[in-house]
C-alpha cells in the first residue's frame, strides 16, 4: 500500500476546504464563463429586457438560468426533443407561445449532431416562421416573423 507523505500544503487545504467551498459557491456565475458566453449574455440581456422569456434551441440549457428568465415552453432542454411527436408538440407550443427571440446554433462538440440536422420539424418551422436578427460568434438570434 502507497503512503502519503505529510504536507502542509495539503493540511492547509483540509484544514480550510470550508471556507474555501464557501467562497466558491458565493462567486458570481461569470467567474465560470468564457469572453465568448459572457458577450452573449449580454446581447441577450438587452435584448430580451422587455421578455418574459427565452427559448432556447441549442443544447445549452443553461441560458435561461443565467439571463433569469423562464423558457417560453417546457421544453427548456432540446435533448428530449427525440420523437417526432414531440418535435411537433415543440412546435405547437412555440405557436401557442409566440416567443419573439429563439436563440439556435452555438458551438458543438464532435459528439453532438448538428441541431438543425437532428430536429428536422423544427428547424423546418423556425426557417419559415423566423429570420436572423443577430449573429454573434457561432450563436444566431432569431427573430419572429409577424
Amino acid at each position: 500500500m502507497p503512503q502519503t507523505k505529510f504536507s502542509e500544503s495539503n493540511f492547509y487545504k483540509a484544514k480550510n476546504f470550508k471556507n474555501r467551498l464557501t467562497s466558491y459557491i458565493k462567486l458570481d456565475d461569470n467567474a465560470f464563463l468564457d469572453h465568448n458566453y459572457k458577450s452573449l449574455l449580454t446581447k441577450l440581456d438587452i435584448l430580451l429586457k422587455q421578455e418574459d422569456c427565452i427559448q432556447v434551441f441549442t443544447y445549452d440549457a443553461a441560458l435561461p438560468y443565467l439571463l433569469r428568465k423562464k423558457s417560453c415552453t417546457k421544453f427548456f432542454q432540446i435533448w428530449s426533443l427525440v420523437s417526432k411527436k414531440s418535435q411537433f408538440k415543440f412546435i405547437e407550443e412555440l405557436k401557442l407561445n409566440k416567443p419573439k427571440f429563439i436563440l439556435v446554433d452555438g458551438p458543438y462538440n464532435n459528439w453532438q449532431p448538428k441541431v438543425s440536422k437532428r430536429f428536422k420539424y423544427i428547424h423546418e418551422y423556425l426557417n419559415k416562421n423566423y429570420i436572423i436578427k443577430e449573429e454573434l460568434f457561432e450563436w444566431k438570434i432569431l427573430n419572429i416573423i409577424l
